[in-house]
């Protein structure tokens, strides 16, 4: 039986609510991750040093669509440069992960750190 927090996890994946592209993006972030093939592009839209509004698209897995998910809520109304760890961004999943399912929760925060 799934816990409240995996629940939770594949339903955003499922259901994401910061997915598709985003009209007039300022800013945009790509990672990949060669090894699984998991692909995710961060759309920003910064005006005034704040994040108005922040999409993603994903080719990839429900833990890495989840987190990239995740972490457009996140950014959406803070400043940028935006600053979220990765213990932060982690734990926001409310999950345990392997250390194999840790690299797809990273890919997102991976392609925001780029800047």
């Amino acid at each position: 039986m799934l816990s409240p927090a995996e629940l939770a996890v594949i339903d955003r994946s499922r259901s994401p609510q910061f997915a598709g592209e985003l009209s007039g993006p300022t800013h945009t972030f790509s990672a990949r991750n060669l090894s699984c093939g998991d692909e995710v592009t961060l759309q920003l839209r910064i005006e005034n040093d704040l994040v108005v509004q922040a999409n993603h698209t994903c080719r990839a897995c429900s833990v890495c669509t989840a987190s990239a998910d995740l972490l457009c809520e996140t950014l959406t109304g803070t400043s940028w440069p935006a600053k979220v760890s990765l213990a932060e961004h982690l734990a926001g999943l409310g999950i345990a992960l392997s250390p194999t399912r840790q690299k797809c929760a990273e890919l997102p925060l991976q392609a925001l750190n780029q800047t």
